[in-house]
C-alpha cells in the first residue's frame, strides 16, 4: 500500500498536529496569509545597551526596537545594525522588522583608511569626503594650511553620526576608523576630492578606495540558538563568510522539516570579486538562500543585504505576492523603492560576468550606461545537484509561492479537520460519513480548492496536472494519519521576449 513519508515524522509518533514538508526541485527537470517578519543579525559597538547574542530586539519586545532612537541606543550609532536597519527602513516600513546582536570576536580590529592633503591654500575651495555611497563637504579658505584643512574635514565626518566611521587628523593626515570592528569593517569605501582643482593644496586618495586592516571574524553560533525556535521570514545577515553563512542555511533547512514546520529565508549581500562571491554561492547552494552581488559598490555587504530583503518583503506583503523582480529599479513605479547606487569608482558587471553570476546562484545588481542600477534578475544560491548543474528551483518567487501555498494549506487544515475523526473514503453503496469525518477524498477536496485559488491568482500553472496528481491517502501505519502529496506548479516568470525582424523588400 502506498504510504507517504515526511522526514522526522515518524509512524510511531502519536502528537496530533498539521505538518507540511516541502521538496524543491523534484521530479523530473521540468496565498500566504500572517505576517512575515525580518530579522537582522550583526554587529552592535560598544556605546550601544543591547544584549548580544541571546536577546531579540523588535517593535513588540520587552526593551522596544520601534524607531532610530531605539535603534542607536541599543546598538550604537553607526554600527552595523543601526545602517542595516536605516537602509531597510529607507525602503520598508510596513514589514516588522528584528534584530539580534552578534558581538565582534575576541580583540578585533577596526579598519582604518587615511586621507592625506598636502600644500596650503593659494585659493578658496570646497573639500569633499566620501564615506561608502554618501559624501560630506567643508570649506577651505585661502591661505588654510593642511592641518587645518584636515580639522574641517575631520569635524565634517564626525558630524555624520550615522556613518559607520569616525576621523582624526595629524599634521594634514587624516585617518578615518571603522566604528565596527573586525573582518567586514574592511568593506568600508572612501575618498577625497577639492573642488575647484588649482587652489595648491591637493588630496589623495582621489579614486575609490577600501579601509584596510580590519581583523578577526565574529561567530553568530550563539544567536542561532538563541532565535532557532523562532519565525522570522526574512533573515538578513551581516555576515559575507561562507562559514557562518552555511551555518544559518543548514538552521534554516532543519527548522522548515515538517515536525518543526518553520519556514525561513536567508539573504546576504557580497560586493567582492564575481570568482570570490561565487565561491560563497556554490558553499551555500541551497533553495532558501540568496546573495545579491555588485562588486566594488560603495555599500557594504550588509547593508546591500538588507536593502534587498526590504524591497522582497515589501512587494510579497500583499496577498498576490510580486513574482517577477527582473530588472527592478529600472521604471519609475519601482525607482521609488530603489535605494542603490552605482559604484563610485565606475565599475559595472559585463554581460558576461552577469550570465556567470546567474548560472552559479547570485543575484546580480546590473549598472546602466546612465549610472542607474537594477535587479537583473532574483534567483536562489541552488545551482547544483551535487555535482551536475540544476536550475529547478533558480527562480526564488517559486519559494515564495510554495511557502504561502503551504502555509494557507496548514491554516485551512487546521480550521477545517482539526478535531475530527478520520475513515477510509466510502465504496460503492456504502453510506456517506457525517461531517466530523474526514476521509482522504476530503482532504483532497480541501487541497483543491486552495490550488485553484492560486491558480486564479497566477500563482500557479497546469492547474489540471496539480489537481490530478494530487493523492490523498490514509495511512496504514499509524491509521490515524491522513497525507497528502502535492505536485505543486508555481507560475513561471517571463524573463525574456526574443523578436526576430526580417526585411524582406
Amino acid at each position: 500500500m502506498t504510504s507517504i513519508s515526511l522526514v522526522g515524522l515518524s509512524s510511531s509518533d502519536p502528537i496530533p498536529g498539521e505538518f507540511a514538508e516541502i521538496n524543491f526541485a523534484q521530479g523530473e527537470a521540468s496565498l500566504g496569509t500572517g505576517v512575515y517578519p525580518a530579522l537582522l543579525l550583526g554587529g552592535k559597538t560598544s556605546a550601544g545597551s543591547a544584549t548580544a547574542n541571546t536577546v531579540i530586539y523588535g517593535p513588540d519586545t520587552p526593551v522596544s526596537m520601534s524607531t532610530e532612537s531605539d535603534v542607536i541606543a541599543l546598538f550604537g550609532t553607526g554600527s552595523e545594525l543601526h545602517r542595516m536597519w536605516r537602509r531597510f527602513t529607507a525602503v520598508n516600513t510596513t514589514t516588522p522588522v528584528y534584530a539580534i546582536a552578534i558581538p565582534e570576536g575576541s580583540s578585533p580590529g577596526a579598519a582604518t583608511g587615511t586621507i592625506t592633503f598636502t600644500n596650503s591654500a593659494t585659493g578658496a575651495a570646497t573639500g569633499r569626503i566620501y564615506v561608502g555611497d554618501e559624501f560630506c563637504e567643508f570649506g577651505i579658505a585661502t591661505g588654510d594650511s593642511v592641518t587645518t584643512i584636515a580639522v574641517a574635514a575631520k569635524n565634517a565626518i564626525n558630524a555624520k553620526t550615522h556613518w559607520p566611521v569616525t576621523a582624526d587628523n595629524s599634521s594634514g593626515v587624516l585617518t578615518i576608523t571603522a566604528k565596527q570592528a573586525g573582518l567586514r569593517s574592511n568593506f568600508v569605501r572612501y575618498f577625497a576630492q577639492i573642488r575647484p582643482g588649482g587652489v595648491g593644496t591637493t588630496v589623495s586618495p582621489t579614486a575609490s578606495t577600501l579601509t584596510s586592516s580590519g581583523a578577526v571574524g565574529d561567530s553568530n553560533a550563539t544567536a542561532l540558538a538563541t532565535i532557532l525556535a523562532k519565525r522570522f521570514y526574512y533573515i538578513v545577515s551581516a555576515a559575507e563568510d561562507s562559514t557562518q553563512l552555511t551555518a544559518l542555511l543548514s538552521q534554516v533547512n532543519t527548522q522548515a522539516l515538517a515536525v518543526t514546520g518553520i519556514r525561513q529565508r536567508v539573504f546576504a549581500g557580497s560586493v567582492d570579486t564575481l570568482s570570490n562571491a561565487i565561491t560563497i554561492s556554490t558553499a551555500l547552494n541551497g533553495a532558501r538562500a540568496e546573495l545579491v552581488w555588485l562588486a566594488q559598490s560603495d555599500v557594504p555587504p550588509c547593508e546591500l543585504a538588507a536593502n534587498m530583503a526590504a524591497v522582497y518583503a515589501l512587494e510579497e506583503a500583499p496577498l498576490v505576492p510580486r513574482l517577477n523582480f527582473s530588472s527592478y529599479g529600472d521604471d519609475a513605479k519601482t525607482q521609488t523603492n530603489w535605494k542603490v547606487k552605482a559604484p563610485l569608482s565606475g565599475a559595472a558587471p559585463t554581460r558576461a560576468q552577469i550570465l556567470s553570476a546567474l548560472n552559479s546562484g547570485l543575484t546580480p545588481i546590473g549598472v546602466r550606461t546612465s549610472g542607474a542600477t537594477y535587479v537583473v534578475k532574483r534567483i536562489t544560491t541552488r545551482f547544483l545537484n551535487g555535482s551536475n548543474v540544476d536550475y529547478r528551483i533558480r527562480d526564488a518567487h517559486k519559494v515564495t509561492i510554495c511557502d504561502r501555498y503551504t502555509d494557507d494549506l496548514i491554516a485551512k487544515a487546521a480550521a477545517s479537520l482539526r478535531g475530527k475523526q478520520i475513515a477510509d473514503d466510502p465504496k460503492k453503496n456504502e453510506p456517506v460519513p457525517g461531517s466530523t469525518v474526514i476521509t482522504p477524498r476530503v482532504l483532497k477536496a480541501l487541497i483543491n480548492r486552495l490550488t485553484r485559488d492560486y491558480a486564479e491568482n497566477d500563482l500557479l500553472q497546469r492547474v489540471g496536472e496539480i489537481i490530478n496528481g494530487t493523492l490523498a491517502i490514509r495511512e496504514a501505519s499509524p491509521t490515524t494519519r491522513l497525507s497528502a502529496q502535492i505536485p505543486l506548479q508555481p507560475i513561471d516568470i517571463l524573463d525574456q521576449v526574443a523578436l526576430q525582424v526580417n526585411q524582406v523588400a
